[in-house]
């Protein structure tokens, strides 16, 4: 029940495509690191940039516990990336990071680190194309909708009020009854 009304809060709410980007980015960034006790500062810094960000944080869970999966699933890949960093033309730019003050606790010297830092922003900008993309055509056709049939003049069968209730909870769905009928009186 409560997975599912946050699915209906994320569609139904005020959710702008920045929040959405940033809560798939940090997710995939915080799912690809391999533990806390390889990099905790930087996990630290991500969740703390998710908190900041006012990201979305139903979806940047949701889209951390894909990441890991697919981390696992290519973490020799990400291996291979993160040595090609820290031994390659950006050895001296990973050399001063990992020997900074406070970057020295970002665990940038791991090469399945670097490589699944590498790999989150990519992950992370597909997620987020891909949720910004959806929600933007599910509320535009939901708009359409509403605008065709003058708002929900029809009664409503008890399969669709059930489902409503699951997934925007009994006082929104009640709300929006209300709002349904003086819309109809008023036309």
């Amino acid at each position: 029940m409560v997975f599912t009304r946050k699915i209906g809060k994320l569609i139904r709410g005020n959710t702008t495509p920045f929040q959405l980007y940033a809560a798939t980015l940090l997710g995939a960034f915080i799912g690809f690191i391999p533990g806390f006790d390889h990099a905790p500062g930087l996990m630290l810094f991500w969740a703390f940039l998710l908190l900041i960000l006012n990201a979305n944080l139903f979806l940047a869970g949701v889209i951390g516990l894909i990441s890991k999966l697919i981390y696992l699933l290519a973490l020799p890949f990400a291996f291979s990336i993160g040595r090609i960093l820290l031994e390659g033309p950006t050895q001296g730019l990973f050399q001063a990071l990992h020997n900074g003050p406070v970057t020295a606790y970002f665990g940038l010297d791991y090469y399945a680190v670097v490589g699944g830092q590498l790999i989150a922003l990519i992950v992370g900008l597909g997620f987020g194309y891909v949720c910004s993309k959806g929600l933007k055509s599910y509320r535009h056709k939901m708009s359409d909708r509403q605008t065709k049939t003058g708002g929900s003049t029809r009664t409503k069968n008890a399969w669709v009020k059930g489902f409503e209730w699951v997934l925007l909870g009994r006082k929104v769905a009640k709300v929006m009854r209300n709002c349904s009928l003086v819309v109809s009186e008023i036309q």
